[in-house]
C-alpha cells in the first residue's frame, strides 16, 4: 500500500510541475509593439537605407513573404567584428565566352566582398546552433547601401548558406532588421504599406517567418 501511495504521490507531483511549467510559459509576457511615435524617435539611431547601388537596377522594397522565403533561414545575430574584406574568382559562374571577353578587356574575373563575424542568438528554421560563430558576407557593390554595423549591434536578416565556405552565409541588406536593446525590430529599408513588421519583437518576427514558410510549403505541396 505504501509503495502504491508513493507512486501516486510522484505522479501527482509530476503533474503539478507540468501544469506549473505550462502556466509560466503561457503567462510569459510578450514584447509589446512599439508605437508610431516610438518608432519615429528611434529612426535617428536606426535609419532606413533605401538607395540601390549606382548602375544596379534592383527592387529595394520587397514583400515580407519574399523576404521570409528568399533564403535558407532568418538569423538573429550579434555582430562581433569590424567589416572584413575578401575576393574570390567568379570564373565558375561565367561561360567561356564571357571569361574570354573579360580577358581581352583586361578585366578581373574576381569579385570583392565584405563580411562580418557574428554570434548566432536564434534562427527561424533551427538550422544554426545558439552561440555559433558565422561569417555574413555581401558583395562590395552593396557596401554603401548597407547599414554600417559595429561590434555589439544586433540584427535579424535572411541568409543563404555558402556551398564553398564553412560557416559562411550571404545576406542582403534589403531583408535586414535592426534589433534594439529591448529586442524590437526596425526594418533597414522602407516596408510595403500594410506589410510592415517594424515595431514588433524579434521573437514575433522569427515566428512570422516560420508561419509564412509553412504556408508557402503547404501551397507548393498541393
Amino acid at each position: 500500500m505504501k509503495r502504491i501511495n508513493r507512486n501516486i504521490a510522484l505522479v501527482l507531483i509530476a503533474g503539478l510541475l507540468a501544469v506549473l511549467m505550462c502556466a509560466l510559459t503561457a503567462c510569459a509576457p510578450e514584447t509589446e509593439p512599439l508605437t508610431d511615435a516610438e518608432i519615429e524617435a528611434l529612426r535617428e539611431e536606426y535609419p532606413e537605407y533605401n538607395s540601390s547601388p549606382p548602375l544596379v537596377d534592383m527592387i529595394v522594397q520587397q514583400s515580407f513573404e519574399r523576404k521570409a522565403t528568399l533564403a535558407d533561414t532568418y538569423v538573429y545575430v550579434e555582430i562581433t567584428s569590424e567589416p572584413q574584406y575578401f575576393s574570390k574568382s567568379m570564373k565558375k559562374y561565367m561561360d567561356a565566352q564571357m571569361v574570354e571577353k573579360y580577358k581581352k578587356e583586361g578585366l578581373s574575373t574576381d569579385s570583392t566582398f565584405f563580411e562580418y563575424t557574428a554570434k548566432v542568438l536564434d534562427d527561424s528554421q533551427g538550422l544554426l546552433k545558439s552561440d555559433a560563430s558565422i561569417q555574413m558576407y555581401s558583395s562590395m557593390l552593396f557596401f554603401d547601401s548597407t547599414p554600417p554595423l559595429q561590434v555589439g549591434d544586433r540584427v535579424a536578416v535572411a541568409v543563404m548558406k555558402d556551398e564553398e565556405r564553412e560557416n559562411a552565409y550571404s545576406f542582403a541588406w534589403t531583408t535586414m532588421y535592426y534589433v534594439t536593446e529591448d529586442e524590437h525590430v526596425l526594418s533597414c529599408v522602407k516596408e510595403l504599406e500594410g506589410d510592415e513588421k517594424t515595431g514588433i519583437g524579434v521573437d514575433a518576427l522569427l515566428e512570422d517567418v516560420r508561419t509564412v514558410r509553412k504556408a508557402n510549403a503547404a501551397e507548393e505541396s498541393e
